[in-house]
């Protein structure tokens, strides 16, 4: 992380930390979510490992689109215009997760479903711990 000096210590990050931050913990939840599903991978069978990354990426995959929809206009304009773009992404990322998980419902067989919660909940909570090795 870049070190910031005593003038700038208690401003806020700027759009570069920001964006960094970011990518770290989706790099994060990236880990977290592979190894994961590699270990169910080892140790169970490869339907109940392939549910797990299935899981893992729909969480990712909103992430990543929460991310590339609210960080190139985070720092423009006035704060009402970015809270109300902060809760359009985020109204817009649950969506496209209920998307998600219909169409592998609808779409992906064999399935283990309690593998894919499993993945999906471990790489969304995984940013807790992320949020904690990055500070």
């Amino acid at each position: 992380m870049m070190q910031r000096d005593a003038l700038h210590a208690f401003s806020p990050p700027g759009p570069r930390e920001s964006v960094a931050a970011i990518g770290r913990l989706l790099l994060w939840q990236t880990l977290a979510g592979l190894f994961f599903a590699a270990a169910i991978y080892l140790m169970s069978d490869g339907i109940a490992g392939a549910s797990a990354l299935i899981g893992a990426a729909l969480c990712l995959i909103p992430n990543l689109f929460f991310a590339m929809r609210v960080f190139p206009g985070l720092y423009a304009g006035s704060a009402r215009r970015m809270v109300r773009g902060l809760y359009t992404a985020e109204a817009l990322k649950f969506a496209v997760t209920v998307l998600l998980f219909i169409a592998v419902f609808r779409f992906v067989a064999p399935l283990r479903p309690d593998m894919l919660f499993i993945g999906f909940l471990l790489t969304q909570f995984s940013m807790i711990f992320a949020a904690w090795m990055t500070d």
